[in-house]
């Protein structure tokens, strides 16, 4: 259950929670950064990750899970961790930009990451194509055809296979 905001006498700055009473003030080392979340973020939900395993996905009918694994992202989607919701909050609200590395601090604790950082912690690459000045890689675009060479079965043979399966005749 999200944890309530007392702001009643004594209570205030302490949050409650189904597991008991928590004082959200020692998670932060000034009265501004408490502030700020109590502002912007205490009352905001963090969406519980996504993640996913391609083996439900048969090689013989999907082509994505391959692609994924050749640009490096089958860990990042298969990433399945624990993770702290009010932390989380507390760590984005006390974020800034220093000299190119995104900074914050959580229960007194310095955190600095730079590009490469985050891209070692997602096991991502940190290199990718820049969407900036040019448009070349998007002419003749298709969604329709990218759509179908997501899977090993042509278009017609979808389009069978769903006309079937709607009742219709083959």
């Amino acid at each position: 259950m999200a944890s309530q905001l007392s702001h009643k006498g004594k209570g205030k700055g302490k949050a409650s929670s189904s597991r008991g009473s928590l004082d959200i003030s020692r998670l932060f080392t000034t009265r501004q950064q408490q502030e700020r979340y109590e502002t912007f973020l205490f009352q905001k939900k963090i969406m519980k990750p996504k993640y996913s395993t391609f083996v439900t996905f048969p090689e013989e009918v999907f082509t994505f899970p391959s692609v994924f694994e050749e640009l490096g992202l089958g860990n990042l989607i298969g990433c399945h961790l624990d993770f702290y919701p009010e932390l989380v909050k507390v760590f984005y609200s006390n974020m800034v930009k220093k000299k190119g590395k995104l900074t914050s601090v959580v229960k007194g604790v310095p955190i600095s990451l730079t590009a490469s950082d985050i891209c070692a912690i997602f096991e991502i690459p940190p290199g990718g194509h820049k969407f900036v000045g040019t448009l070349s890689p998007w002419e003749n675009y298709s969604k329709h055809a990218f759509y179908y060479s997501l899977s090993r079965l042509s278009e017609h043979q979808i389009y069978n296979k769903r006309k079937k399966s709607s009742g219709g005749c083959c």
